[in-house]
């Protein structure tokens, strides 16, 4: 699988490497980013696409503790 590391002895998956690697994943990324750049008002713009990265680092952060528990 990709993007395993090893931490305190356990294994663990980096979802960021796991990510950068998805096709889809990167396409919808794409496609959020190519309808935000239709925000007229940069501000507002920069502001929706700060939330969803944040929402996505919390998500993989999630994601990441549910499978270092099932290691």
């Amino acid at each position: 699988m990709v993007g395993f590391i090893k931490k305190d002895g356990k294994e663990k998956i980096d979802f960021r490497k796991y990510k950068q690697k998805d096709n889809e994943y990167l396409a919808q990324l794409q496609k959020f980013l190519d309808i935000t750049d239709n925000i007229p008002n940069e501000e507002l713009r920069l502001e929706v696409v700060y939330q969803m990265l944040k929402c996505d680092e919390i998500l993989t952060k999630i994601a990441e503790r549910i499978l270092e528990q099932e290691v």
